[in-house]
């Protein structure tokens, strides 16, 4: 029996830095590749899988290099002992796999090494041409054409014989005819998950609910590869294996792969009843358009499960969205994104900057497009750089004006590239045009790539002030241009990567709340004050921060001696001279803070599961914490309290103290 090794597409090597990429909660079971291995099990054959991610970490935390993954990737193959190789295939990796292949031909030279997926289908010629230890191309869909190729390979067939093929014959690359689409998804075989290593410490797995997607926008690959077809599996296939899975694993999350789940809304409405009658409570992820969905149809996924959506809006601008092939109704898409950062939903809210026709006009439309998502916690956006995938219509359009810059796409890099991948992209831009630009006229790529750095930046603490500020500043665009005009003038111009270090750093947030209290607040006439007083919140936070992360402490008193209460690590109390309810809820709507009362107030404010958390103590929560910091022992701060408040509810002030700090030690607000 042939023997067969097949082999994820790494989509993680280009970090050096793993930290938050390969954790319990981002990592990601090769579905691709477990589906095909099943395909070929039902066919007889009994394939291995190497997870080239899981490998890549390993790797490293053995004190490994990205440099020699290659070798150690290679390494890892030829010890499978497989006569054919199948590598799956994604732009950002591409240059990565094709070394990968050429070290395991040159350990393994009698063996055949097979490439597919959406970045080798589009550019099979080229890659065969190329890189003489690729011996194969699987166009397409591979379940029916992978299991056909190794029994042809073992009958010692001609290979013309099977469709949606490119391969090398006499010296030159030959396509055998396409291979037909998988029409009726549910006659394929469910994953082979029992193939992928460490799943049992998954928490979450995704399941395949269709494929393909029906719109033709310019810069997509999905449409070349799945040939504009939507399917999908019956919602009763996929709840079976969202079963099976939790019997099997015991992971009760998945994320439902589709490219457009909601295309068919009687379909996602069957879906949502056969999930929901189950018997399990099984949370889900999907992929979807703002056009495809509505309150109605959110509410009811909600019910079902459903825990967080994807939606690619790419542009603010109705004239790019048009000139893309997006055609979204914007207004529309902020109704949407408004009901679903309302009802608690979350949501990723992709957009793209640097198109071809995009002016600076469209791109500021963009920019408050994003900025209006911000002011929803629940709503993650997204902004990335243009990336002109191999096969897409916009590729076409502008092969002939591909140039490579410092700028790279987002779709082709995450983080660093090696020497020896930067030598293949710029020897062969037919094959990996993703890591390439398209000229933009009306755009300067560096300030493009700057504007992205700093919006990405708002995602965390301060979103609210980053909100309050771009309205105050006359939208995003006029923000971004006034926060640089600021730091310029008090350091000299950086290097991307130093930009991209920075927007990533704590400094950042530091020196952004110094520049709305200097430059922001000091324009907002009545405004200004409670921005300013916010501005200050958000400093006090990140100084908390930084403490907790330095492990700095009051030290704990010695054993005999009464306790000091103090405050938990990273809460912080802040005093504005504002109504706290009022200004917190005024800086979470982005709302005019012009109107709200003035009075003293207290504060508390501290991150909490990766968020920021602000309360608003009123009354004896407010003076018992006030007391708290660390000056008094216990018995100190009981008397000072009793002596504001002699009795609390028919208990005498001292006694409710103590009942007050048992429960503030409780909530994590007061150390224990």
């Amino acid at each position: 029996m042939v023997r067969v090794t097949l082999a994820s597409a790494p989509t993680i090597t280009e970090y050096r830095d793993l930290t938050g990429v390969w954790d319990d909660e981002n990592r990601r079971v090769p579905l691709t590749v477990l589906v095909l291995a099943s395909a070929l099990e039902g066919a007889g054959f009994e394939p291995r899988v190497l997870d080239l991610d899981a490998h890549y970490v390993a790797w490293i935390e053995r004190g490994g290099t990205r440099e020699g993954f290659v070798d150690r990737a290679a390494d890892d193959l030829a010890g499978h002992g497989a006569d054919v190789y199948g590598l799956s295939t994604i732009c950002s990796s591409y240059p990565l796999t094709l070394r990968i292949a050429s070290a395991l031909k040159r350990r393994v030279p009698s063996s055949t090494i097979v490439l597919g997926g959406p970045q080798a289908t589009p550019t099979d010629v080229e890659t065969l041409r190329a890189f003489p230890a690729v011996d194969l191309v699987v166009r397409g869909e591979a379940d029916g054409v992978l299991p056909q190729l190794i029994s042809t390979l073992e009958a010692g067939q001609d290979l013309r014989g099977v469709r949606g093929l490119t391969l090398r014959r006499d010296g030159t690359v030959e396509r055998t005819p396409d291979s037909p689409l998988v029409e009726d998804l549910d006659t394929l075989r469910p994953a082979a998950y029992h193939l992928s290593d460490g799943i049992r410490h998954r928490h979450s797995l995704p399941v395949e609910a269709g494929r393909g997607c029906p719109f033709g926008c310019t810069f997509c690959s999905t449409s070349r590869f799945f040939g504009r077809r939507f399917r999908t599996r019956s919602p009763g296939r996929i709840v079976e294996d969202m079963v099976s899975l939790h019997r099997a694993y015991g992971v009760r999350r998945f994320e439902l792969v589709h490219d457009n789940f909601t295309v068919d809304v009687r379909w996602v409405r069957d879906f949502c009843g056969a999930v929901s009658s189950c018997g399990l409570r099984l949370r889900w992820t999907c992929s979807s358009r703002t056009d495809s969905v509505d309150a109605e149809l959110l509410s009811e996924m909600r019910r079902a499960g459903c825990r967080g959506v994807f939606f690619g809006v790419e542009s603010g601008s109705a004239t790019v969205q048009r000139s893309i092939g997006k055609r979204l109704d914007l207004p529309r898409t902020r109704e949407l994104l408004g009901i679903a950062g309302r009802r608690r939903i979350h949501a990723v809210v992709s957009f793209i900057a640097g198109f071809p026709e995009e002016t600076a006009e469209d791109l500021g439309a963009t920019v408050d497009l994003f900025v209006e998502a911000l002011r929803f916690e629940s709503l993650e956006p997204q902004l990335g750089i243009l990336s002109p995938l191999s096969g897409t219509p916009l590729y076409r359009q502008h092969r002939e004006e591909l140039f490579l810059d410092e700028v790279l796409p987002d779709m082709a890099w995450h983080g660093e590239q090696d020497d020896a991948d930067r030598v293949l992209v710029a020897r062969h831009p037919e094959i990996f045009s993703s890591f390439y630009a398209v000229p933009a006229r009306w755009l300067d790529r560096r300030d493009t790539y700057e504007l992205r750095s700093f919006l990405l930046a708002f995602r965390g603490d301060i979103r609210w002030l980053a909100v309050l500020a771009a309205r105050l500043a006359g939208g995003g665009m006029k923000l971004f241009d006034a926060f640089r005009r600021w730091r310029t003038a008090q350091s000299r111009e950086w290097t991307l990567p130093e930009l991209d270090a920075y927007y990533r750093g704590p400094r950042f947030c530091e020196e952004f709340t110094q520049f709305v209290r200097e430059d922001v607040a000091l324009r907002a006439s009545d405004e200004g004050p409670p921005l300013s007083a916010l501005a200050s919140l958000f400093a006090e936070v990140q100084r908390a921060e930084r403490d907790r992360e330095r492990g700095l402490r009051v030290e704990s008193p010695a054993r005999g001696f009464p306790r000091r209460p103090r405050l938990a690590p990273g809460v912080v109390l802040f005093r504005v001279g504002f109504d706290g309810a009022a200004l917190i809820l005024g800086a979470r709507r982005g709302a005019d803070l012009s109107h709200v009362p003035r009075r003293d107030s207290l504060l508390v404010a501290r991150r909490r599961r990766g968020r920021l958390e602000v309360l608003h103590p009123e009354g004896i929560a407010s003076d018992l914490l006030a007391l708290c910091d660390g000056t008094r022992d216990e018995e100190a701060v009981a008397r000072a309290f009793a002596q504001c408040h002699p009795e609390v509810g028919g208990v005498e002030g001292e006694e409710a103290c103590a009942v007050g700090l048992s429960v503030m030690v409780k909530r994590g607000l007061i150390a224990g």
